[in-house]
């Protein structure tokens, strides 16, 4: 996938090349690693320093696992440190650095644009709209999203079935979730919707209903997600944020987007569904 040449699997890389690096390099990776609650907000001198290399050998060490350079290194290593904080640990690390409530407020709404900035920067266009396809095709839609993550799933199953697509938002687990996916079959599409370690239901529901035949997609925040590996296919949209419970905006954002690509691949069919339900704003029932 395409993906792959812009988030960067610090696990994975880590264990593909650790055992062909030098000694020091080894040491370099290995510290990171055991420590990144600390190392990676360090520059390069610094983690230099601390382990009594020199930072080239820091920089040759991050290519030697794949990445560009120091920067690609740190980012991938600081998207493992997140998806391992707990809410606890997020807000008080957000808390013991805030610069004060109003400057928090503007720091939040300017993570937002980035988050926004950097799906838009590496979005494909090509499998938005092949998965709108695909939606479109499907014989029945179940967008699993749970806890948090039930505003997005509520949000994109109930604007399918506004246009006239057999949609199931799953918003909840056990019994519920169960029910929802007991009768999921092969012409059926499944969007597994979970960020950051991932609920297990939600990981749960994607792996059995791919084992039934459905097309499975995933809604994530980085390739580390288990989703990544059990769905067909993936999306990721980061949710950095400075709130505990991260930022849903670019992944709102990829909703939309699927929605406009429905639209668009299929012009004809949306009007008519809508048509069936403009009355509705026409009738009074509505302030304007």
């Amino acid at each position: 996938m395409e993906q792959l040449d812009r988030h960067h699997n610090f696990r994975e890389r880590v264990a593909a090349h650790y055992p062909q690096l030098g000694k020091q390099r080894q040491r370099v990776v290995k510290y990171v690693s055991d420590n990144l609650k600390t190392a990676v907000f360090l520059t390069v001198n610094q983690l230099a320093r601390q382990l009594g290399v020199d930072a080239a050998t820091v920089v040759r060490t991050a290519q030697d696992l794949g990445f560009r350079g120091y920067g690609e290194f740190m980012e991938s290593a600081r998207e493992l440190f997140l998806e391992t904080l707990t809410p606890y640990e997020i807000a008080r690390r957000e808390i013991e650095r805030s610069p004060g409530p109003e400057q928090a407020v503007l720091n939040s709404l300017r993570q937002d644009g980035e988050n926004l900035q950097r799906l838009a920067a590496g979005i494909n266009p090509g499998q938005i709209v092949s998965v709108a396809r695909r939606i479109r095709k499907a014989n029945r839609v179940l967008v699993v999203g749970l806890d948090l993550a039930s505003t997005l799933s509520d949000h994109l199953a109930y604007t399918l079935q506004s246009i006239g697509l057999n949609a199931q938002a799953a918003t909840s687990g056990g019994g519920r979730l169960r029910n929802h996916i007991v009768s999921i079959g092969q012409r059926d599409l499944v969007i597994a919707v979970t960020f950051r370690r991932g609920l297990r239901e939600a990981v749960g529901a994607a792996q059995v209903t791919r084992e039934a035949g459905a097309y499975t997609v995933a809604l994530t925040d980085s390739e580390l997600s288990p989703l990544v590996k059990l769905c067909h296919e993936y999306i990721l949209a980061p949710i950095t944020s400075h709130s505990f419970t991260g930022s849903y905006v670019a992944a709102l954002a990829v909703v939309n987007a699927l929605v406009v690509a429905l639209a668009n691949c299929d012009p004809s069919y949306t009007l008519k569904a809508l048509g069936k339900i403009n009355k509705e704003y026409e009738s009074g029932e509505r302030w304007c």
